[in-house]
């Protein structure tokens, strides 16, 4: 029993492993795609919220002046709304530039290292990181 045991761990201590995927939520395509997507959702909800807070705002005062109270109130949550859209999109622009920044500097990528093994040269592929610092 303890020579299996001895044996299944030096086996596992001296076994390569070169079967090495990459993580797809690692690659530089991956985060300008996730980047491009959060500014777009960001500038919809700028654009959105500007427009109904706008809007909100300027049929609040004519409803106000004309004393309806149902037309004010739902003025007030257009406005409000609006509001909240503008606020609500700041996140969103930031996890952009933040996913930007990351695409552009680091990358995940396999590259093939040269082994000798003997005899001859093997081509195995190996997963590097790179982290590029701009200047």
């Amino acid at each position: 029993m303890k020579k299996i045991f001895l044996l299944l761990t030096i086996s596992l201590f001296t076994l390569s492993l070169f079967s090495q995927t990459i993580n797809p939520t690692l690659t530089k395509d991956y985060y300008l795609q996730k980047s491009r997507k959060q500014n777009k959702t960001a500038s919809i909800l700028l654009a959105g919220g500007t427009i109904m807070a706008v809007l909100g705002a300027l049929s609040f005062n004519t409803s106000y002046d004309s004393g309806s109270h149902s037309s004010t109130d739902t003025s007030g949550f257009i406005l409000l709304g609006g509001v909240l859209a503008d606020l609500i999109s700041i996140p969103f622009f930031i996890s952009s530039a933040k996913n930007a920044r990351m695409a552009a500097s680091i990358s995940f990528e396999p590259q093939k290292l040269v082994f000798p093994k003997r005899n001859i040269f093997i081509e195995r592929p190996q997963l590097s990181f790179t982290l590029r610092i701009g200047l």
